[in-house]
């Protein structure tokens, strides 16, 4: 009997591993094994392979596929399980991917600023399981977690054979079971599966309700370190200018403050009528009013920056989620700063401000801009590298030393 396993992620590489047993109720469950695979297109389990015969496969070390050891069927029950292969998996879209691989002025050429572009894909994770007995489990138990010992895992009970999950870590290791439950009360689980993340930044995020959502963090520096993820959040507005009204979705607000943790809101909006955060009374809601889009006035709001920036310096506050209205001018330049302190490059310090075309935000904007204007101010401080200078100018504004060290302290790694 042939498995037939439709599109799943890229290559065409099929890897067999032997699984061990899981034993329940005092009885010999017999052998469990599992085929990976990743493929685009139709793959087929070769014969020889099929469900009605027993087999033990051995991994290899450059994981190619056996069929070789095939025994004779015996009185076990047997199941096969085929879970995709999905290391090196990213979650950007084909558009995303472009935007990276072209740089900040490709972005031009693929978004315009008036479209929803912004939300990443999930990372499907999709397996077939059947017995030699011809018998299909009739609910599973999917568990995936950032440690090997399956601790802190998020766990799914599901009829379906696929599971989507939003906002991995970019890089990020992660582990993965699936435990199949027969209609006689069987069960029978995989061991743990090892993939890792495609590491390329931004790590753009789905929260619903919003859009230009994304993690500062993921950013390699110019000294070999990396931008901690998961600490600090930009995005686009909560709630409707000057009004009450919540534009967030209760799944946007649960994933945000359950999920990610956010603890404190930094708003740069004008005029607000909000005193608490849209995400709800847990989250510290801090109103630096800051007009228009500062990127012909910089130094018109120098005390705005200095307020904003002193409190990444209290490890207490993180993690932390700061807007303005679309997420993009005013936001776009603190992430300048803070990331530009911490040795992103200049280059990616501008794809950032440009990927803020791909969320719906209203008009196109481009990173020349930006260059014409605090840029070239910050630059004007004359050292060598352009955290050098972002430090300069933030020991100009009021920010001191200490807290410039504590930022680095707690955003690096």
């Amino acid at each position: 009997m042939n498995i037939k396993v439709k599109r799943l992620l890229a290559g065409c590489l099929a890897i067999t591993l032997c699984l061990s047993v899981l034993t329940g109720c005092g009885k010999e469950m017999g052998d469990i094994n599992l085929l990976m695979y990743k493929d685009e297109t139709e793959w087929t389990i070769p014969e020889e392979l099929s469900t009605k015969e027993a087999f033990n496969l051995e991994q290899t070390a450059d994981l190619t596929p056996l069929s070789g050891n095939i025994a004779k069927p015996d009185k076990k029950n047997h199941v096969t399980l085929v879970m995709s292969d999905l290391d090196g998996v990213s979650a950007h879209t084909y558009r995303q991917k472009q935007a990276v691989e072209n740089g900040y002025r490709g972005i031009l050429k693929l978004a315009f600023g008036t479209s929803e572009f912004s939300r990443p894909l999930p990372v499907v994770h999709k397996w077939e399981a059947a017995s030699n007995k011809g018998a299909v489990p009739n609910h599973y138990i999917f568990e995936l977690s950032s440690h090997e010992d399956m601790t802190d895992a998020y766990v799914v009970e599901t009829e379906s054979t696929v599971v989507p999950v939003y906002n991995l870590l970019l890089g990020q290791e992660y582990f993965w079971t699936v435990t199949c439950i027969f209609e006689d009360g069987q069960q029978w689980k995989s061991p743990v599966v090892k993939y890792k993340t495609d590491d390329k930044a931004p790590r753009n995020l789905n929260v619903d309700g919003v859009t230009n959502c994304r993690d500062l963090g993921g950013w390699k520096t110019a000294d070999g370190k990396e931008v901690k993820q998961a600490m600090v959040y930009r995005t686009a507005r909560m709630n409707e200018n000057m009004e009450e009204t919540i534009t967030i979705s209760a799944e946007g607000i649960d994933w945000l403050t359950n999920t990610a943790k956010v603890k404190t809101e930094i708003d740069f909006r004008v005029d607000e009528i909000r005193t608490t955060s849209a995400l709800g009374n847990g989250v510290n809601y801090i109103n630096i009013p800051t007009k228009g889009t500062v990127v012909n006035q910089l130094r018109n709001y120098d005390a705005e920056m200095c307020e904003a920036i002193k409190i990444f310096a209290k490890e207490d506050n993180y993690p932390i989620l700061f807007h303005c209205s679309l997420g993009t001018d005013r936001t776009g330049l603190l992430a300048y700063l803070l990331n530009g302190l911490l040795g992103v490059s200049e280059d990616d310090l501008y794809l950032d401000y440009a990927f803020s075309n791909l969320g719906d935000i209203g008009s196109l904007r481009k990173a020349d801009e930006i260059k014409e204007s605090y840029v070239r101010v910050i630059q004007g401080f004359g050292k060598d590298t352009v955290s050098e200078n972002v430090e300069a100018y933030m020991l100009e504004i009021g920010v001191t030393k200490e807290e410039i060290c504590e930022i680095k302290r707690i955003m690096l790694k």
